[in-house]
């Protein structure tokens, strides 16, 4: 009798958990409400964002060197550093040809997701030439994971980070229509569903961490693209979490360089550094 007192007492548990999983599975999905509508602050955040860096267009935008002297020719790249690996001067011609290719194959899939998410273009491809596995083709690069599972396709975006992005994203009503429109069209009407599958396919990998990336900008603003690049790659908390959301771009990377996140230091370098992606696309005139 005891005995089977302590079973059923066991499976009422089980049930019992997985009802409240379920529940709050339920609470928690992104559930697109018939009328959607973006929070106003967001909305008015996302109309003024200014998605060129020429500075005739956007004079707001002022980047200079690390030492404080103004640029003459362009914005890239941002620090003199130099990345000692990939985006070196030997290599350059190389990742050029490779961003060439990136730029041919998935231009069209980057300025729609630019023109809905507001995110600059030289962004978005700045960081698919570091993110993107160039072992393989272009094409096939687009399906890879990395070797620890969780880093998907072009962008090397993770399923949590695109699930969680999305159901923040719709519960704080900080996504546009026409971001929330563009999932429920390609996802459904429960946007925060995305799978691993769904992030191989080209298209939907560079929405998705053109939705992240767009609340990363809404969180530091355009003018510091190394704060926005750095959390990227260590996640969206990881400054403010250091108490280090003021940090120049030279004191980050000098913060970093030597620590557990030195990925992330190193990231900002190869992107914004000299001879890195920002600097290359800038070349190839990545806004005309």
């Amino acid at each position: 009798m005891k005995k089977a007192l302590l079973i059923i007492a066991f499976l009422l548990v089980i049930f019992g958990g997985t009802y409240i999983y379920q529940r709050y599975q339920n609470k928690g999905s992104a559930e697109i409400p018939d009328h959607y509508a973006q929070d106003a602050e967001a909305l008015a955040e996302m109309e003024g964002r200014i998605l060129t860096f020429e500075g005739k267009v956007s004079p707001n935008l002022i980047f200079n060197y690390e030492g404080g002297e103004a640029f003459s020719k362009g914005y890239f790249p941002l620090i003199t550093i130099k990345d000692d690996k990939k985006f070196t001067k030997e290599k350059r011609a190389e990742n050029k040809a490779r961003i060439q290719e990136l730029l041919k194959a998935y231009d069209k899939f980057v300025t729609e997701a630019s023109e809905i998410h507001k995110v600059p273009r030289i962004l978005i491809f700045g960081l698919m030439a570091v993110e993107h596995d160039d072992t393989v083709s272009v094409a096939k690069s687009a399906s890879q994971v990395d070797k620890s599972g969780v880093y998907i396709g072009l962008m090397q975006m993770a399923v949590v980070t695109a699930n969680d992005t999305l159901l923040r994203g719709v519960t704080n009503k900080q996504l546009s229509v026409k971001q929330v429109n563009w999932f429920k069209n390609k996802i459904g009407k429960t946007i925060d569903s995305i799978t691993k599958k769904d992030l191989q396919d080209a298209e939907t990998n560079i929405h998705t961490s053109c939705a992240f990336l767009s609340v990363l900008i809404r969180k530091f603003g355009l003018d510091d693209l190394h704060k926005i690049i750095f959390c990227y790659n260590r996640g969206e908390f990881r400054l403010s979490k250091d108490r280090n959301v003021g940090l120049s771009i030279t004191e980050l990377i000098k913060t970093y360089k030597n620590t557990s996140n030195a990925d992330g230091a190193n990231y900002v370098i190869k992107t914004l550094g000299i001879n890195g992606s920002f600097e290359i696309l800038q070349e190839l005139a990545i806004n005309d």
